[in-house]
């Protein structure tokens, strides 16, 4: 099929479409297997053109509640299919930036909760990568709220997915470095986790406090996870912003040097860290956890310097 042919196709399955809903304006509300109605449909599909037609269809409606002010758009705009997702969530997980904004603007005021999974239309547009969709939601929505599933934020959704433009996002619209999810971690630990050293860099720069936070189950830092993936250039960030971080130590006692000898990352990493210790030695006093490192350290070094390791 050539392209005049494919674009041809195209143009007539939404004129039929249109056809359906000017012709038989009560299939607005009518849902399918899944709980979708026409506009869960056209939002998923990103189509700006329907959309409007469905809108502008339900604005000549005659049973509009004008005592609860709850008019036929909004009851369109706000139901909810099977998983508990309105259009605006569905037109946020797919990235159907053209939509969000029609959607919004029908309905500004009306506080979208979060779906069956937890998720808010924040949260959404930020785990799944949908930049357009997140200004449009933070502009639009000054108190937007922005959780997430097992505890997550929108923040958190951002880092996962390793988008440093999001996360800067919404950092200028509210800090949420220290909210923590169910098992206590920060975007921060997650990000250490993941060896993402721009956002890491952003993160840090942008409230250092949140390097302290432990989680709840083993008492690590963002910095014991960064020292156990071996990851040398988040560790210098880390520690360069946040120098008294090195003390902190997990349940066991460890403090971030021993998981890079016991995960075994080599001597560059080990090397560099004993010499920071030893940077150390002058800036704090002699009362610091950070003068005593572990004897394998040293050992790590003779072995190395003798071939042996």
């Amino acid at each position: 099929m050539s392209t005049s042919d494919s674009t041809t196709g195209r143009q007539a399955d939404l004129w039929n479409r249109y056809l359906k809903f000017v012709i038989c304006p009560t299939l607005l509300l009518q849902v399918n297997d899944n709980g979708d109605t026409p506009l869960h449909v056209e939002a998923k599909q990103g189509c700006v053109a329907i959309v409007e037609v469905l809108i502008n269809q339900a604005r000549t409606q005659r049973d509009q509640n004008l005592e609860s002010g709850v008019t036929a758009v909004k009851q369109m705009l706000r139901m909810t299919n099977n998983e508990g997702n309105t259009a605006l969530h569905e037109a946020g997980q797919n990235h159907s930036v053209g939509v969000v904004k029609i959607l919004m603007r029908e309905d500004p005021e009306f506080p979208y909760s979060a779906n069956y999974c937890g998720e808010t239309l924040l949260y959404i547009a930020a785990s799944t990568g949908s930049l357009g969709a997140v200004v449009e939601i933070l502009e639009t929505y000054t108190s937007a709220t922005y959780q997430g599933p097992c505890g997550m934020t929108a923040l958190h959704g951002a880092v996962k997915r390793n988008r440093l433009d999001i996360t800067r996002k919404t950092l200028k619209k509210k800090s949420w470095t220290k909210e923590t999810d169910q098992n206590e971690w920060t975007s921060l630990h997650y990000t250490a986790y993941y060896g993402y050293h721009l956002i890491i860099q952003l993160l840090v720069e942008f409230d250092a406090s949140a390097a302290y936070i432990a989680d709840n189950d083993r008492q690590m830092t963002a910095l014991h996870l960064a020292a156990g993936q071996g990851r040398f250039d988040i560790i210098k960030t880390i520690t360069s912003s946040c120098p008294d971080c090195v003390e902190l130590v997990d349940s066991r006692g460890w403090n971030y040097v021993h998981f890079t000898r016991i995960e075994n990352f080599g001597w560059r990493l080990v090397h560099q860290i004993s010499y920071e210790y030893k940077g150390c030695q002058r800036k704090h006093s002699s009362t610091c956890a950070c003068l005593n490192p572990p004897n394998f350290l040293w050992q790590h070094q003779e072995e190395t310097k003798k071939g042996t390791h």
